[in-house]
């Protein structure tokens, strides 16, 4: 996520370091981001040419997805999802978005079961 200050919070510097090491190919995010500095240049913001500014228009904040150049398949198949996802409230068909969501954003099987328990999706 990003702060208040514009700047990439903790948590997603970490996101990124794991896309560093390789065990991330996509990363998500929602938040304004003033300053691109903090982002490495060797990771892929999927552009509005993808419709992504749709996705802006519907949640509450700006949303950025970044993807290694050589997932960018995934970046496009998350970005499909998420607008499913933003789009469609059926519990059923959002609790298969969400683990597929997870799966993409490389979390593990246990992770995305808490993330539904915890959100009431199980």
């Amino acid at each position: 996520m990003i702060n208040k200050t514009g700047k990439l919070s903790p948590h997603a510097l970490i996101e990124f370091d794991l896309m560093i090491k390789g065990d991330k190919d996509v990363s998500f995010f929602y938040g304004e981001i003033e300053n691109n500095s903090t982002v490495d240049k060797r990771f892929f913001h999927l552009k509005p040419e993808y419709g992504i500014e749709k996705l802006d228009k519907k949640s509450e904040f700006p949303i950025h997805i970044f993807y290694r150049k050589e997932k960018k398949y995934k970046a496009l198949f998350l970005f499909n999802i998420l607008e499913a996802t933003l789009f469609n409230k059926d519990q059923i068909f959002l609790k298969e978005l969400e683990i597929i969501t997870g799966s993409l954003l490389g979390y593990s099987k246990e992770d995305i079961e808490l993330y539904l328990e915890k959100n009431g999706l199980n």
